[in-house]
C-alpha cells in the first residue's frame, strides 16, 4: 500500500510539474522577436565555443524570429523593445573544481523580468568546447519541442487590460507631455497616447521619433532607432532623456523643452 501511494505521489508531482512548465513556457508566444547577445558574461570572447551562433540557429529552426544584438532592428522593434525576449545564458559550473559543465537559458522581457528559464543542461565531457555545446543543446530541448507561434500580443496590451481607469492614466508623468509642443535642435515635437505607450513625433512631418513607456517600477523607457535610454518628465511636460552614447562611450542627455 505504501509503495502504491508513493507511486501515485510521484505521478501527481510529475504531472503537476508538466502543467506548470507548459504554462510558463507558453508565455514566449507573447513575443515577436528573440535577441541574442554576441557575448555572455562567462565568455572570454564573442561567440566563444560557437554558443551564440548555435543558439541563433536553434531558435531559427524552432520558428522564432531572431536577431543578434549588433544587428539593425526592424522598425517595430526599434520603437518598441518590449516586442522581444532577450537571451541570457547562465553557467553554474565555472568553478575551478567543477566536475561538469552546466548551462541554463533565461529569456527576459524589456523590463528585465524572467519570462522563461530552461531546465539545466549538464555535460560531463572533459573537452571544454564540446562540453559547453552539449550542455547548451540539452538546455535548449524544452524550447525545441515547444510549438512556438507568435500570438500578436504585447506586454503593454496585458498591462492596459489591468490599468484602463482614467485615474491611473492621469497619474502617469507621461500624461504631462500631452497637448504640449516640445522643441529640440530647432525642431518641434508632439506626444500622443497610443496602445503601446506614448509616441513622440515630429510636429510638422508626423514622423515617429521614439516610443516612451512606463514600467511597473515607474521607470520611463525611451526607445528610438538610435537611442535606448530612460526619461524624466518635468512638471511642465519637458522631457530629459539619459542614454549611453556608443560613439563617444559615455552617458549623455537630450532635452525636449516646452515652447
Amino acid at each position: 500500500m505504501k509503495k502504491l501511494l508513493l507511486v501515485l505521489a510521484v505521478i501527481a508531482i510529475t504531472f503537476g510539474h508538466e502543467r506548470m512548465y507548459a504554462q510558463d513556457i507558453s508565455q514566449v508566444n507573447d513575443y515577436k522577436y528573440v535577441v541574442i547577445p554576441v557575448r555572455f558574461e562567462f565568455q572570454d570572447e564573442a561567440n566563444q565555443y560557437l554558443l551564440n551562433s548555435w543558439l541563433k540557429h536553434w531558435f531559427d529552426q524552432s520558428g522564432y524570429t531572431t536577431l543578434m544584438e549588433t544587428e539593425s532592428y526592424p522598425e517595430d522593434l526599434a520603437f518598441n523593445r518590449c516586442l522581444a525576449l532577450y537571451v541570457e545564458l547562465k553557467s553554474a559550473s565555472e568553478g575551478f573544481f567543477s566536475t561538469y559543465t552546466d548551462l541554463k537559458i533565461v529569456l527576459k522581457n524589456c523590463q528585465n523580468e524572467v519570462v522563461y528559464a530552461s531546465p539545466e543542461g549538464k555535460s560531463w565531457i572533459k573537452d571544454e568546447e564540446k562540453a559547453y555545446q552539449e550542455a547548451l543543446e540539452k538546455a535548449f530541448e524544452s524550447l525545441f519541442y515547444f510549438p512556438y507561434e507568435y500570438n500578436g500580443k504585447t506586454v503593454f496590451e496585458k498591462e492596459e487590460s489591468l490599468q484602463k481607469s482614467k485615474a491611473a492614466e492621469k497619474s502617469s508623468p507621461l500624461s504631462r507631455t500631452l497637448g504640449k509642443v516640445l522643441t529640440y535642435a530647432g525642431k518641434d515635437y508632439q506626444v500622443k497616447k497610443i496602445a503601446a505607450g506614448y509616441l513622440l513625433s515630429n510636429a510638422e512631418t508626423g514622423k515617429r521619433i521614439a516610443l516612451m513607456t512606463l514600467t511597473k517600477n515607474k521607470t520611463i523607457l525611451f526607445n528610438s532607432k538610435t537611442i535606448n535610454g530612460t526619461a524624466v518628465i518635468a512638471d511642465d511636460g519637458s522631457i530629459t532623456v539619459e542614454y549611453f552614447d556608443r560613439e563617444n562611450q559615455e552617458m549623455t542627455q537630450r532635452r525636449y523643452t516646452v515652447k
